[in-house]
């Protein structure tokens, strides 16, 4: 739990640099981490919003 947490502020920082790593992680932990799909959704849309 507190690795996937760090995991996503690693991203937060990293941002655009790693969209595409990011991408394949949403769906991965989505799979196992299910009641943190709200979470995934709105840093999706963030990290879709920031590369754009």
């Amino acid at each position: 739990m507190y690795v996937l947490l760090l995991l996503l502020l690693l991203m937060l920082l990293l941002c655009c640099c790693c969209y595409y790593y990011y991408y394949y992680y949403y769906y991965y932990y989505y799979y196992y981490y299910y009641y943190y799909y709200y979470y995934y959704y709105y840093y999706y849309y963030y990290y879709r919003y920031c590369c754009y």
